[in-house]
């Protein structure tokens, strides 16, 4: 599936999600919580679920996996995981890109002037996940991240975690 297919099965809910955070800003809203599921659920696109980030950490800890057909760690889908760590206690595909910093993206775009073309582009500009060990996890300040991409990533290294470039 593209993103465009994607976006255009889910735009109709993205919108009434935004419309709904300007009239009644209740954060525990159902429809905030689908809305945040579509963003997650962005991992399942085909330009998304391969080449993502690995930081130097966890590809360090994925070499000495002892398996002779594992998949460059990149393009490691999250479903494939459990094969390589069974109980999910080394890894996690963490969104750098939060579904909070995309909510926000779109709280800042006018009701009238949301459409799927602006979605698609703030998808494009700035998604990006990354293989993390779970101790960077841990390290990782969920609610100090920032507003935007750029500001995730600063956090990614003031907290020493070393991210490789996307291919």
């Amino acid at each position: 599936m593209t993103l465009e297919e994607y976006i255009k099965i889910v735009f109709p809910i993205l919108k009434e999600a935004h419309k709904n955070r300007k009239t009644k800003p209740i954060i525990k809203s159902p429809l905030n919580y689908i809305a945040t599921t579509i963003f997650y659920g962005l991992l399942e696109i085909d330009e998304f679920n391969s080449n993502v980030r690995v930081s130097k950490m966890a590809q360090e800890v994925y070499n000495n996996i002892e398996n002779n057909d594992k998949p460059d760690l990149r393009n490691l889908k999250w479903i494939d995981q459990s094969k390589y760590d069974p109980k999910r206690e080394l890894f996690i595909l963490e969104h750098i890109y939060t579904g909070k910093m995309f909510k926000n993206a779109l709280d800042n775009i006018i009701e009238e002037e949301l459409t799927e073309e602006k979605v698609i582009e703030i998808i494009r500009k700035n998604y990006q996940a990354a293989w993390i060990t779970r101790g960077e996890n841990k390290d990782l300040n969920k609610s100090i991240r920032g507003e935007n991409l750029d500001n995730a990533l600063k956090h990614y290294n003031d907290m020493e975690i070393e991210l490789n470039n996307k291919q």
